[in-house]
């Protein structure tokens, strides 16, 4: 009984953590669309990683002590890049792609991360099954469609030239997180995830900021960001 018992809660738990990660990770790119109508895109998005591992910061020291984020150059420097390869990269494309590209599409596209984390397993010497392979292809096929010209109409003011190149751009932030997902198991870095992923959020969190600057973004603009803009 008490096996069975442990089994139905670990169901529950996988089943709480996915349905958690469709609505944080899949209302992101809705959230995404309503702050870049005010706001800068890179810019924005540097704020809310900074925010948000500031946060992240303070809750772990509460809880577990500032101790935890003590960790060796090494450790640090890999947080870095993983944060800079997933989030500034990903995000970064994300935010910029959905000026043109329609939010469904972006999230169409973004899914196809598996895929491209499945290549990066191959090569590195994985053989996975023929079901796997099917969905593989099938996948690519997928996202062979969306990219397909007049496949999907703009959004207004942006031409079908303009959003095939911010879906390739969109395509190399994906490929990028999936680097940093498959690099992530494989190289040193902190052993607690809240730890990692603080790193990570602060890292990409600069990195984006550094960017729109370069572009010509600045903080001060996010002051003229709208009540929309800022809830989101």
């Amino acid at each position: 009984i008490s096996r069975r018992v442990r089994q139905v809660s670990l169901r529950s738990k996988v089943a709480l953590a996915l349905v958690t990660m469709y609505i944080a990770w899949g209302t992101t790119y809705l959230a995404i669309a309503y702050v870049i109508q005010t706001m800068p895109d890179l810019m924005s998005m540097g704020v809310r990683f900074l925010a948000a591992g500031a946060i992240q910061y303070l809750l772990v020291s509460l809880v577990s002590g500032a101790a935890q984020f003590r960790v060796t150059p090494r450790q640090l420097r890999n947080s870095v890049l993983l944060g800079i390869f997933m989030l500034a990269a990903g995000i970064g494309a994300v935010s910029t792609a959905e000026h043109v590209v329609p939010v469904g599409v972006v999230a169409l596209i973004v899914s196809s991360m598996p895929l491209w984390t499945a290549l990066l397993r191959i090569s590195d010497g994985d053989r996975p099954s023929r079901m796997t392979l099917i969905g593989i292809g099938a996948r690519f096929a997928g996202l062979v469609i969306v990219m397909q010209p007049n496949s999907t109409i703009p959004r207004e003011g942006a031409n079908g030239i303009h959003m095939t190149l911010l879906m390739l751009v969109l395509i190399a932030g994906n490929i990028m997180w999936s680097v940093g997902s498959f690099l992530t198991p494989r190289i040193d870095k902190p052993g607690p995830p809240l730890v990692l992923t603080t790193y990570e959020m602060l890292a990409a969190g600069v990195a984006l900021i550094v960017v729109g600057m370069c572009r010509g973004q600045r903080l001060s603009d996010l002051t003229h960001g709208s009540a929309t803009s800022w809830a989101a």
